[in-house]
């Protein structure tokens, strides 16, 4: 199991942009990954956390500030099993959504074309 992930990876795990994740460690005092020669190494609290962050933003309509706070009153592992829930949910939906558009676009594969081209011969 990897330990390390660097901000690119750690951003896609978290549903947000680098530059999202970023920030939000600027803001989040929890959120602190290692730096080594200039790049950052998010651990998997530093993953825990930033879902929390998302989920009390994109879930629960929280501000970056009022997240920080929360996380600070309540903690991270009293916070993450309903972030993972609620991401959990989320991952649900899409596959979902994926597996009936493939089963529409199988679908379409096995039917004709609607329409035939012909071909005009010339006339000699």
């Amino acid at each position: 199991m990897k330990l390390f992930f660097g901000v690119n990876e750690a951003a896609k795990i978290v549903g947000v942009k680098p530059h999202t994740l970023r920030y939000w460690e600027s803001k989040i005092s929890a959120l602190r990954p290692q730096r080594r020669k200039s790049r950052r190494f998010y651990s998997i609290e530093d993953l825990r956390v930033a879902l929390v962050v998302r989920y009390l933003i994109k879930e629960q309509g929280y501000s970056l500030i009022g997240a920080s706070r929360k996380i600070e009153r309540e903690g991270v592992e009293k916070l993450f099993p309903r972030s993972w829930e609620s991401l959990s949910l989320e991952i649900k939906r899409d596959l979902e959504y994926m597996r009936k558009e493939a089963k529409r676009l199988g679908e379409l594969l096995e039917k004709p074309p609607h329409h035939t081209v012909r071909i005009k011969k010339k006339r000699s």
